[in-house]
Parts: structure tokens; C-alpha cells; sequence
């Protein structure tokens, strides 16, 4: 039963990130001439680069929540998972970038770093927002279920 449970949370948490990731490391191993033809849209790369840690941010939220779970509305349980996130993300955005020195063609660029930053803020943030907005209607529900008139009929 436990090792179905594992495996359930492999595969609905850990291998999202683990698979997103990959996409990012074979995007980024493309040589410059291989994603020339991607760019004829003004600004693409930008968009690819915050589009793809903003997602990134939010796996990796998800992943790291599933194992700290927090209760009640925002605490410091959430703001570690969200500096977490920050952390984990732009490490792996270093990394990319990083990687792209040995791609015949791209380099280490800190406008991409840039860019991939902002997108990791906004998906922590997002799912911090997410969190709070689940957290406070949870909360609400059972303040309403405590408050009804016991025996009352309700509409």
C-alpha cells in the first residue's frame, strides 16, 4: 500500500519537474541555427524563456508542497517552500545557462537569466496566490459549517 502511495506521488509530483526539466535541456541543446527558424516571431525567445520557468516554478511548488504541508491560511511553512522554489528554479536556470556555453552557436546570457528570473517569481507567486485563495475558501467553509443552525434546514 505505501510503495503505491510512492509511486502515485512520483508520478504526480517528482516527474513532472523531472520531465519539464528535461524539455528545457533539450530545448536549450539545440544549436543556434536549429531554432533560427523558431524565431521569426519578435520576442519568442523571451516569451519560451519566462513561459518555461514559470511553469518550472510551479512544479517544483507543487513537488516541494506535497511534502511540507502547511494548515491554516499563509505561515512560514509556505514561505520556506516558496524560497525553496526560488532557490531550486534559478539554480536550474543557472545551470541551463550554463549548459548553453557547450551548444555550438548559443551562450551564457544574463538578459535569459534575467528573464527566466522573472518568470520564476511570477509562478511562485502564483502558486503562493493559489494557495492563499484555497487556503482562506477552506477555511471559510468550515467557519460557515460551524455557524449553521444545528438541526436547522438550510438553503
Amino acid at each position: 500500500m505505501k510503495r503505491r502511495r510512492t509511486l502515485a506521488w512520483a508520478g504526480g509530483f517528482l516527474i513532472p519537474v523531472l520531465a519539464w526539466c528535461g524539455l528545457i535541456f533539450w530545448v536549450s541543446s539545440r544549436t543556434a541555427s536549429q531554432l533560427q527558424d523558431a524565431t521569426w516571431v519578435p520576442a519568442l525567445a523571451e516569451i519560451a524563456h519566462f513561459g518555461a520557468y514559470l511553469v518550472l516554478a510551479i512544479l517544483v511548488w507543487r513537488l516541494l508542497a506535497s511534502v511540507v504541508r502547511s494548515s491554516g491560511v499563509i505561515n512560514v511553512r509556505d514561505l520556506v517552500v516558496a524560497n525553496l522554489t526560488g532557490a531550486a528554479s534559478f539554480a536550474y536556470a543557472l545551470s541551463d545557462e550554463y549548459h548553453q556555453t557547450f551548444v555550438p552557436g548559443r551562450a551564457f546570457s544574463v538578459e535569459d537569466l534575467a528573464v527566466d528570473l522573472a518568470g520564476i517569481v511570477t509562478g511562485t507567486g502564483l502558486a503562493l496566490a493559489f494557495r492563499y485563495r484555497r487556503a482562506r475558501r477552506s477555511s471559510m467553509e468550515s467557519s460557515a459549517a460551524l455557524h449553521s443552525p444545528a438541526g436547522g434546514t438550510t438553503i
